[in-house]
């Protein structure tokens, strides 16, 4: 006889199965399991709070470059120091604009991409721009204001390599290398002291545009100058001093002297080393 068939008096009991245990669900820094029965609803976990949204980004602006206008005296020669016209100048847009007075603004002498230009202070109060179309020197009423269009401008373009350092110098008449303080100008002037003050007396100096310069092969600390008169001889700590010296007088070696500041090795004091 089938067992449905059998009365329900006679049927063998089956053992029911436990109910499967509910998930872990994570309550804050504590677990708890969740207990489900058909009679009782499902507890609700607690909402965690709304978290407020990140504020929207707001990207930095640009640095704007630097401007600068005003009044200055340009000189009718590519040296300088000759003749001087006022000139109403500005900078701005990486251009360097000049007119014969504020008044005449529509009306451009000349303009400068400085791009590609160099800028140098050749005296306290005289900047030179250097740029495909030509060199032009100009005149500031004072030292502060020349540097600060210096910085103007140098913002726009390239600034002429200058350098200074201690190192060992050779002497022309004892024929011995002495400590020496060396600097070399933006105008190709390397000069020589005894002392880094602001005050030292210089001991001597030599105009390297349009000179030879060499490394010594058999020392490779050792920068050499090649003049018509002879050749310097300035050792340096290392080699890569003596590397990055070359590099810089280089630059100036390879460009023609101002006329006016060009100096030959008789305009050096006899006695001066």
């Amino acid at each position: 006889m089938d067992t449905y068939d059998m009365p329900k008096s006679n049927r063998p009991r089956i053992a029911e199965k436990p109910p499967l245990p509910l998930p872990r669900v994570p309550l804050g820094n504590h677990s708890q399991t969740l207990e489900h029965h058909p009679s009782t609803p499902t507890r609700q976990l607690p909402r965690e709070p709304a978290q407020t949204p990140p504020p929207k980004y707001t990207p930095t602006p640009p640095i704007p470059d630097p401007i600068i206008s005003g009044y200055l005296e340009k000189s009718t020669t590519e040296e300088g120091g000759r003749g001087w016209v006022k000139k109403y100048v500005e900078v701005a847009e990486g251009k360097f604009r000049f007119y014969n007075s504020r008044e005449e603004k529509m009306d451009a002498v000349a303009e400068i991409v400085l791009g590609n230009a160099f800028v140098s202070v050749q005296s306290k109060r005289q900047i030179r721009v250097d740029s495909s179309n030509g060199v032009r020197v100009f005149r500031a009423a004072s030292e502060a204001l020349a540097y600060r269009w210096f910085c103007v401008i140098a913002r726009h373009s390239k600034i002429v390599p200058t350098g200074e350092c201690w190192c060992k110098k050779l002497s022309g008449s004892k024929k011995i290398f002495e400590e020496r303080h060396l600097r070399l100008s933006a105008d190709g002037r390397l000069s020589w002291y005894k002392s880094d003050s602001e005050d030292a007396q210089q001991r001597g100096f030599i105009q390297v545009r349009g000179e030879g310069t060499s490394i010594n092969p058999e020392l490779q600390t050792e920068l050499w100058v090649q003049t018509k008169e002879r050749q310097y001889q300035f050792q340096m700590v290392d080699r890569e001093e003596t590397s990055r010296w070359f590099g810089i007088v280089s630059w100036h070696s390879h460009r023609l002297p101002m006329e006016q500041i060009a100096v030959s090795e008789t305009a050096v004091k006899v006695g001066k080393t």
